[in-house]
């Protein structure tokens, strides 16, 4: 799929709901997501490259809930079949490699943390790597945790985030926000995994990693705020 048959499907999409300009384009992010700008009159979509090989009907399935939920239905759930796609082996395949690449995939080399083998005990089958980022990265839909690198050395902060994130893959429910209750089992599971000291131990790392990319940001980042249209995103936890 390219862009213009993305937009033409937009079109017949969104135009019901009275967009009367309709632009959408496959942008190579990190996350599967879909983001959106609109007006009252005019909406433009920028979809996750990783939907580029999934059937026509997907997509219009996919943006009609978005549309739904933009218009006030929060209630608004995807179809069967697209659940169906997006959960599938076949999708997960062909998109996580590009998708841990994404999100800074780093190799094992020179690791002093076994990282397979923390990966074997506590990820339940998930893919787990490292990320050259200071955040962790976990995709529900592409099955995938990556550490952050920091984190090498500190064997039992890396298993308590494979514990953690593992339970965030099994508790939370695919489609939807992880909320407070699902947060607080997964607090449970590495409590219970014997991990609440390295849970802690890979927080105080991360945040302290944080601070120090934020000291090394030396530019201003400005930001403008249109009252006349409106800027959202959906991403992998929310379809």
């Amino acid at each position: 799929m390219d862009n213009t048959e993305l937009t033409s499907i937009a079109e017949r999409i969104c135009t019901p709901y009275g967009f009367t300009e309709v632009k959408a384009e496959l942008e190579p992010f990190p996350a599967l997501k879909i983001t959106w700008m609109r007006s009252s009159d005019w909406i433009h979509l920028q979809v996750s490259d990783f939907l580029a090989e999934v059937p026509a009907e997907i997509i219009e399935d996919l943006l009609t809930t978005l549309m739904e939920r933009i218009m006030g239905n929060m209630d608004a759930e995807n179809s069967d079949r697209a659940k169906e796609c997006l959960l599938s082996d076949e999708f997960t395949e062909r998109n996580r490699p590009l998708a841990m690449e994404r999100n800074g995939l780093i190799g094992p080399e020179g690791r002093k943390t076994d990282l397979e083998a923390l990966a074997a005990r506590y990820g339940e089958g998930l893919a787990v790597g490292w990320t050259s980022d200071t955040v962790i990265h976990n995709s529900k839909l592409l099955r995938f945790i990556l550490v952050p690198v920091v984190l090498d050395g500190h064997d039992e902060a890396v298993a308590a985030v494979i514990a953690h994130e593992a339970a965030v893959w099994r508790f939370a429910e695919p489609f939807k926000p992880k909320g407070l209750d699902v947060e607080a089992r997964c607090r449970i599971a590495v409590n219970e995994a014997g991990l609440d000291l390295g849970w802690d131990e890979a927080q105080t790392i991360l945040k302290a990693a944080s601070c120090e990319d934020d000291e090394e940001d030396d530019y201003e980042d400005d930001e403008e705020d249109d009252d006349d249209y409106e800027d959202d995103e959906e991403d992998d936890d929310d379809y």
